[in-house]
């Protein structure tokens, strides 16, 4: 789709910036689900938490990166993961390699609906304990080992 400038010129809108946008989103979700899921050995962990983020979004949560910006909000600790891999990090890689589907919702979503996670013996929020954790009316979604998901 274009627009006039005058003396009969069109010029199309350039859609760069969009998908420049939604590199940074990918870039983003994929460091955050790497820096929350790798404690869990290998990748799997971090595809997981990629997807509750999607399922944030989905649900109307906020903007993707309004919704990686408030997980501490909605988190199981109040420590929030940083650093970064290195380049070659074979895990890293592979999370990223997954950002499309998951940004736009065609991969499988591996954790059932899930919103929140938690590493069970980590748990140190008493919000997320309380109405999350340890209420009934949340259904267990998922599970990877000491990882869980709830919906």
């Amino acid at each position: 789709m274009g627009y006039s400038i005058g003396m009969g010129a069109t010029v199309t809108a350039p859609q760069v910036g969009n998908s420049r946008y939604a590199e940074l989103v990918k870039g983003q979700l994929a460091l955050t689900a790497w820096r929350w899921g790798r404690d869990f050995g290998g990748h799997m962990s971090s595809l997981m938490i990629a997807c509750c983020l999607r399922n944030r979004v989905t649900k109307g949560w906020g903007s993707w990166l309004s919704v990686i910006e408030n997980i501490p909000k909605h988190g199981y600790t109040l420590a929030v993961p940083t650093g970064f891999p290195d380049q070659w990090n074979r895990d890293f890689l592979r999370i990223l390699s997954e950002m499309d589907g998951i940004y736009d919702s065609t991969a499988k979503d591996l954790v059932n609906g899930g919103v929140y996670w938690a590493e069970l013996s980590k748990i140190d929020n008493e919000y997320f304990l309380e109405h999350i954790a340890r209420n009934p009316e949340r259904k267990r979604c998922a599970d990877m080992n000491n990882l869980v998901f709830w919906s």
